[in-house]
């Protein structure tokens, strides 16, 4: 039966250690993701708050007529 458990663990560690090889290339890969999304977001939000600013100074203007 221990044996059975140490064999296990064993086959765990082979394999998370296996898998680590690949993890710095993912992450690399992750924080490009996250870094070009960052910039497509703010710009939508930019052009979002100018577009909300042009509506309210209309409105505005409107209701002073």
């Amino acid at each position: 039966m221990s044996d059975e458990i140490l064999t296990y663990i064993k086959d765990t560690v082979t394999r998370i250690e296996g898998k680590q090889d690949n993890h710095d290339v993912r992450i690399g890969k992750l924080e490009n993701w996250q870094s070009n999304a960052d910039g497509k977001i703010t710009m939508v939000s930019a052009i979002g708050a100018a577009i909300g600013g042009a509506f309210v100074a209309a409105v505005d203007y409107f209701r002073h007529l």
